[in-house]
């Protein structure tokens, strides 16, 4: 347990959230290969049955995906879209708007085909666009035309990660969903780890109560932080450790 973060073990009621790929999940150079941290996750799943204990994942993976590779508890609510797919509620697709990815994508296509080592992901609601196996150099020549095709694009909002352009048609964020999980759950402490860009946003959503982890390297504005996904897991098994017990010293 990092020096300091006190608040999820002591608290009344705690909210945990935590982002999926680079937090509970090894990063990976294809998306379609990612594995959660078994360890991890039965450590979420136990908490979320102790007793005023809120437990989440959220992700910018759809909610389908998600699901798929989570096979959650009940008990742990499931966020994707970054935020847009709370437990898979989400508004459904407009012709237009799906003619819109479909144009996209294979625009994007076009240009992965002149970066070996990228590929181009159609998700649910967006398109993103990975170069994590590309040659970084090439990769920078050619990602202001990725920009640039999704400027052509009405209606689609561009999202930047680790080695991936991400576009949605969908303006929400993982900050707006943790204030939506708040006002479910009226926890008296929100613990939220991530490790992305777009993690950011829940960062910056929480009050001077909350506590934000940030996983790995990067600039963030959370002031706590763990290496990887097996400081995460380390973490999760203390703060169930704790929680268990008071459970148990409660009865």
């Amino acid at each position: 347990m990092p020096s300091g973060i006190d608040g999820p073990t002591s608290t009344s009621c705690v909210l945990i959230a935590c982002d999926f790929d680079g937090t509970l999940s090894p990063l990976v150079d294809d998306p379609a290969a990612a594995v959660v941290d078994p360890l991890a996750l039965g450590a979420l799943t136990t908490l979320s049955s102790l007793p005023r204990t809120a437990v989440a994942i959220l992700s910018g993976r759809d909610f389908a995906d998600l699901t798929q590779r989570v096979r959650a508890s009940d008990t742990i609510t499931l966020v994707g879209s970054h935020g847009a797919e709370i437990s898979g509620r989400s508004s459904t697709l407009r012709q237009h708007q799906r003619a819109t990815l479909d144009a996209l994508c294979n625009t994007l296509t076009v240009i992965s085909d002149m970066l070996p080592g990228s590929m181009v992901e159609r998700k649910a609601r967006g398109v993103a666009f990975h170069y994590r196996r590309a040659d970084m150099k090439e990769a920078e020549r050619l990602l202001p035309r990725v920009v640039d095709a999704a400027g052509h694009a009405s209606d689609v909002h561009l999202r930047r990660g680790k080695c991936v352009l991400e576009f949605t048609l969908d303006t929400v964020t993982k900050g707006e969903a943790i204030v939506e999980l708040r006002q479910i759950h009226m926890p008296t402490c929100t613990l939220y780890l991530g490790d992305d860009q777009t993690d950011e946003d829940a960062f910056a959503a929480l009050t001077e109560t909350d506590i934000g982890v940030k996983v790995g390297t990067g600039p963030t504005v959370a002031p706590y932080r763990l290496a990887d996904v097996a400081q995460v897991t380390t973490f999760l098994s203390c703060l169930l450790a704790i929680r268990s017990n008071q459970a148990g010293a409660s009865r």
